[in-house]
């Protein structure tokens, strides 16, 4: 942005997210920009919540936690697994706790999925499931028949997996990333401390109080439909594509 910031008078600045770093840059700089949300298209998610569950022989009450997130430093797999491998038989009998996510092409990124994937066979409550290079319609699927969905990512602008999740009226957990605390449908559990980079630094404390908000909602059907209600109600009147494709239009006219 310093390169593009001589020429603000001609560029017109738009951000997921008035809260991350490229949009505090330029309050810093009061150089106006527009925020312009991500958006879901709510229709992909209108799956039968039995599909995935009777493709993966989950019974109708068993509790379903899903993550959608590739293995890359960052992305927060190393936080989820640590809160396992610690809470594992906290969590309820016969819930389980699917992963999906993408072979990686970068050496790092293959290294960390190996071992996030060797970690995670040893894990025996909840029962793990991993979808590897799942296709587009089983995530959407596995969203339809999760009953929360987790996202302990360190860093991110405004991560699309906590629109999914609202679009399928399915509560969530996050740590505060992005624009995650000014979304409906979940339970934002704190962090307090930063890197230099901005990276969340998640105590053993914090990853506990993670945990433990998760098993609260997997055990009060009430909330979870509370929340989920908020978060598809959000979905249909500001983060779908007949909203945020109006406002690339005023934007470009």
């Amino acid at each position: 942005l310093e390169n593009y910031k001589k020429h603000k008078d001609k560029i017109e600045f738009i951000t997921h997210s008035g809260s991350y770093d490229d949009a505090k840059f330029l309050q810093k700089n009061n150089i106006p920009f527009r925020v312009i949300p991500n958006a879901v298209d709510a229709s992909e998610f209108f799956i039968p919540k039995s599909k995935f569950r009777d493709k993966h022989n989950i019974s109708a009450s068993s509790h379903v936690l899903l993550m959608v997130a590739n293995c890359f430093p960052g992305k927060g797999h190393e936080e989820i697994i640590n809160m396992l491998e610690k809470h594992s038989y906290t969590f309820p009998e016969n819930s389980f706790f699917v992963f999906a996510f993408c072979t990686p092409s970068w050496p790092v990124a293959k290294r960390l999925t190996a071992s996030i994937r060797e970690r995670i066979s040893r894990i025996r409550r909840p029962r793990c499931i991993v979808m590897l290079d799942a296709t587009r319609e089983s995530v959407c699927e596995a969203f339809a028949a999760s009953d929360v969905t987790v996202l302990t990512s360190l860093k991110e602008v405004a991560p699309v997996v906590i629109l999914e999740s609202m679009a399928c009226g399915v509560p969530w957990v996050s740590f505060p990333v992005g624009n995650v605390p000014e979304l409906p449908g979940g339970v934002v559990v704190d962090c307090k401390i930063r890197d230099h980079q901005g990276y969340l630094k998640p105590s053993s404390s914090e990853i506990d109080l993670f945990s433990k908000e998760i098993k609260e909602l997997l055990i009060n059907e009430e909330k979870r439909n509370q929340l989920g209600s908020a978060g598809l109600v959000s979905v249909g009147n500001d983060f779908n594509w007949d909203i945020v494709s109006g406002m690339y239009d005023a934007a470009l006219r």
